[in-house]
Parts: structure tokens; sequence; C-alpha cells
């Protein structure tokens, strides 16, 4: 157990995060019933280590401090409240590519092609997977088809 601690303190002190979690514009931390632990929470206690890089803009995007945030990243997971096509994602996506950076899998956690009905935006983020519950599901599916 001693080591698995060592290698995970090596590990942030390198900054060689597993997953970092980008909202743009949706918070991945919106706690499920009070009390219960955010996404990040609940995937660094299944030994993932996760960072959250909030953006505070989005246009134009600072690609060169975009760029030293995501540096080292294995797992990248954009989270959105808006359709697919077009969206931040896609230009980070983009953006790591044309820099020739390796990043083993970026996600785009979004609305895809899908149109929002009605209701209150807790009831759309969970119908959506936006929530805490439906980040953490969303990150554990993608890590497990590694």
């Amino acid at each position: 157990m001693k080591a698995i601690r060592s290698l995970e303190l090596n590990v942030r002190a390198l900054k060689l995060d597993k997953l970092i979690l980008m909202p743009a514009a949706v918070p991945p931390h919106k706690p499920l019933p009070p009390g219960s632990p955010d996404a990040a929470e609940r995937l660094e206690r299944d030994g993932i280590s996760t960072r959250v890089v909030k953006l505070n803009r989005i246009a134009p995007l600072d690609t060169s401090a975009l760029l030293r945030e995501l540096d080292g990243a294995d797992t990248v997971l954009v989270l959105e409240d808006c359709f697919e096509n077009g969206s931040i994602g896609q230009q980070i996506a983009a953006l790591l590519a044309e820099s020739g950076r390796q990043c083993r899998q970026v996600i785009l956690h979004n609305l895809k092609d899908r149109f929002a009905p009605e209701g209150t935006v807790e009831q759309l983020q969970e119908r959506f997977g936006l929530d805490a519950d439906g980040v953490y599901r969303a990150v554990k599916e993608a890590l497990s088809r590694e």
C-alpha cells in the first residue's frame, strides 16, 4: 500500500495526470445529494488521478495557456452543455492535433446532436449525463475501453 501511495505522490509531483476534466460552461463538480462527493473526488477515490481545468474564456481560446494545462495529460474530458458540432471540445481536440501533442483520448461529453427539451438545469444535466454522476460514468466507461 505504501508503494501505491508513493507512486500517487510522484505522479502528482510530476503533473502526470491520468485525466483532466475541462468544464466549458458546465461544472463537473456539481454535487449529487448534499455531502456526496463530486465526480473528480469519486474518480480520485477510484485511483484515477484527476485535475479540473476551468476555462476562463472560450473566445478567443488562450491556446498557449491551454496547451500548458494539458501537457502530460493521458485523457482529456471536455464537458459542455451544447451541440458537438463547433464545440469548444472540437477546438481543443484540433489544437492538440495541430500542436503535435500526444494524448491517448479526448472525450467530448456534450449533447451530441440531440435537442434539449424543457426542464430545470438539474433535470437536463441529469438527462444528458452532464451531472457529477454522468461525468463519473462517462469517464469510467471511456477508461474501461483502454
